[in-house]
C-alpha cells in the first residue's frame, strides 16, 4: 500500500487566454519543489500526472531537479482537474441572472480572482449538489470523483508499503484525496479545494483500512525562499 505525495501544480497564467501554462512563477514554484524533492532523499518509485499542461509541466521542471532519482513520468486522466470552463458554461446563466450582473460575465469571471472567487464558488457547489444545467455532456461530480477512486485503487494494488508515488495533479483532486481520507461531504470538499496552494505536496498512505491523511498542503519549500509572493493559490 504505498504513500502518495500530491502535488498541485504551479500557477498558472489566470486572466490570460490560456490558463492552462504556466507563468514564470509557477516555474519558479516548480523548480523550488524540484530541489525539496531531491533534498528529501526520499526514493519515488513512479511519478504520474494528469494530462493537463500545467501539470504536465510542473512535473518535468520538478524531475528535472532530481537527476539522478527521478522516476520516470506517466501521464494519467484520472488526475485530470475537473473543467472549471464547461462547469462555468453550464452553471454561469443562473449565478449570473441571480447577481444581477450583465455583459460578457464570463470574461469578467476568469479575468477577476475576487470575482472568480465568489461566484465560481457558487458555480462549483450548484455543480457538487447535481443542480440541472443544459450540458449533457458534463463530467458529473460523481464521476469525477469515481474516476479517481479508481485511480486509488489501481495505485494500491500495483505498489507496496513502503513504495512513495509523485502525483502532479490539481486542487480539486487533492481536495478528494483529503475526503476519502477524512471522510468529508461533498460541500466540505469544495471548500478544501480553494484552500491548496501551487506547487504545494500533501501525503496520504493508502492502507488496507482506507486513505489515511499524513501532512496537508506543505509549502516549506516556497517559504524558506523568503519570498511571499511564491505563496499562491492561482
Amino acid at each position: 500500500m504505498p504513500t502518495l505525495y500530491l502535488v498541485r501544480h504551479g500557477q498558472g497564467s489566470f486572466g490570460t487566454q490560456n490558463y492552462d501554462r504556466l507563468s514564470p512563477l509557477g516555474e519558479r514554484q516548480a523548480r523550488l519543489l524540484g530541489l525539496h524533492l531531491r533534498s528529501t532523499h526520499n526514493e519515488f518509485v513512479g511519478a504520474y500526472s494528469g494530462t493537463l499542461e500545467r501539470q504536465r509541466r510542473t512535473a518535468s521542471i520538478a524531475l528535472s531537479q532530481m537527476p539522478y532519482s527521478a522516476p520516470s513520468l506517466s501521464e494519467h486522466t484520472a488526475f485530470d482537474e475537473y473543467d472549471a470552463e464547461a462547469i462555468a458554461s453550464a452553471y454561469l446563466p443562473r449565478a449570473v441572472r441571480g447577481s444581477g450582473r450583465s455583459g460578457d460575465a464570463r470574461r469578467a469571471l476568469f479575468s477577476d480572482a475576487k470575482l472568480f472567487q465568489s461566484t465560481f464558488g457558487q458555480i462549483l457547489e450548484a455543480w457538487v449538489r447535481g443542480e440541472p444545467h443544459d450540458h449533457p455532456r458534463l463530467e458529473s461530480w460523481d464521476s469525477f470523483r469515481q474516476r479517481f477512486r479508481a485511480a486509488l485503487s489501481a495505485l494500491s494494488a500495483a505498489h507496496g508499503r513502503r513504495d512513495r508515488l509523485l502525483i502532479f495533479t490539481s486542487g480539486g483532486v487533492i481536495a478528494l484525496a483529503v475526503q476519502e481520507a477524512l471522510g468529508l461531504d461533498a460541500q466540505h470538499t469544495v471548500r478544501i479545494n480553494w484552500s491548496v496552494h501551487n506547487a504545494s505536496v500533501t501525503r496520504v498512505h493508502l492502507g488496507r483500512s482506507g486513505p489515511r491523511l499524513l501532512g496537508f498542503n506543505s509549502v516549506d519549500h516556497l517559504e524558506r525562499a523568503g519570498d511571499p509572493a511564491l505563496i499562491t493559490f492561482r
